[in-house]
């Protein structure tokens, strides 16, 4: 909640990009996210799944952004980051234990509070 906050108090738009079948908005009620985030989009709406650029293109379309102006956050390199790239989206690789310490051709972050870094 600490980084959705500080992302609010600085008036961005916060969305979640979600391979679930379902819709997002009841998790979202549920845990308390709900004020924090603008929209949610899940691959059953948009008829494709991360890594495909459809649904990170859907994204910027409902933030209302270029993808210059856009940051995907999220934990799966593949779906992730390799996808963020192909919609021209800079990304963040969340690894909070060190999963990913392979990879180096991706800027990595521990916490999600370390995303105001970056913008």
């Amino acid at each position: 909640m600490p980084a959705l906050e500080m992302l609010k108090e600085r008036r961005l738009v916060v969305g979640l990009v979600s391979n679930l079948s379902k819709s997002l908005n009841s998790y979202c009620h549920d845990l308390g996210l709900a004020p924090y985030v603008d929209f949610a989009l899940t691959s059953s709406q948009i008829d494709a799944e991360k890594p495909h650029p459809q649904i990170f293109l859907a994204a910027l379309d409902c933030a209302g952004v270029a993808a210059s102006e856009a940051l995907h956050v999220g934990d799966q390199y593949y779906a992730d980051v390799v996808g963020a790239r192909g919609a021209d989206i800079t990304p963040l690789l969340l690894d909070r234990d060190g999963f990913w310490e392979e990879i180096d051709d991706s800027t990595k972050i521990r916490s999600l509070t370390e995303i105001v870094q970056y913008l």
